[in-house]
């Protein structure tokens, strides 16, 4: 669906627009003004609870036009570090569980983008379980789901190819984190992990060109290097330590 147009904000009365636009400035940087950055976090939390308080029981319009301002304005552009923080702070104060998340799941009832995305978005912002909004088996991926859907619906949207690229890196990540102590993967095997790592080595390399950081790509091959290496150590059984391994296939 389109985004939504300064006009339409029109369509909200005085009071609501009010309490609307200030949620949608820059989010400001708390560096070496941390007292009057937290005031002024204090003032957006109250600010958006009580837009939260009157858009809950106005019609459908009033709240679509009030959650596409919203993601519109933090959702649909890679944010900053103080983007982040201060869209959470928004969030948690009733917008999300109250007004945004409702409006999406009821447009969802025909899955759309960027509604799907922006529903993936919300929750990660608010540290809120998929599972309590959608319906996925114990077993099933969640948030790598919902982002594979949405790219299906909408392979043009660049920020679900990044937002994709960017959970597999982060779990790849994970599962490599003691690499330089010379140990495997983390829960889990191996194979398991370099999976992942090639599902994210193809989103990278057929995502469209320019919607991902070139470093992306240099990141994920370390990575499959490093789970490949693994592999082949284990089946060797070498019977020395990974690193001196390493370094004797290299000789």
């Amino acid at each position: 669906m389109s985004v939504p147009q300064p006009a339409a904000l029109d369509l909200l009365s005085d009071d609501l627009r009010d309490l609307l636009v200030p949620l949608l400035r820059p989010a400001p940087i708390p560096q070496g003004r941390l007292e009057e950055w937290k005031a002024e976090r204090r003032a957006i939390e109250q600010q958006s609870q009580e837009l939260a308080a009157q858009v809950v029981t106005a019609p459908a319009l009033i709240r679509g036009i009030v959650t596409d301002a919203i993601c519109w304005r933090w959702l649909d552009v890679t944010p900053t570090t103080a983007d982040k923080f201060w869209l959470g702070s928004i969030l948690r104060a009733g917008l999300a569980e109250r007004v945004i998340l409702p409006t999406l799941l009821e447009r969802l009832a025909q899955p759309c983008v960027p509604e799907l995305r922006w529903l993936y978005q919300v929750c990660v912002a608010v540290s809120l379980d998929l599972r309590r909004v959608l319906s996925f088996r114990e077993d099933e991926d969640a948030y790598g789901g919902l982002l594979r859907e949405a790219l299906a619906l909408d392979p043009d949207d660049v920020m679900t190819w990044r937002l994709l690229a960017e959970l597999l890196l982060d779990r790849v990540g994970y599962g490599t984190h003691e690499w330089n102590l010379g140990r495997g993967p983390v829960d889990g095997g191996a194979g398991e992990w370099l999976e992942t790592a090639r599902e994210a080595e193809r989103i990278i390399e057929s995502s469209p060109s320019g919607a991902l950081p070139a470093s992306y790509a240099d990141g994920i091959r370390d990575q499959v290097d490093k789970l490949t290496s693994w592999i082949e150590y284990k089946a060797a059984e070498p019977g020395v330590p990974f690193f001196d391994w390493l370094r004797l296939q290299s000789a």
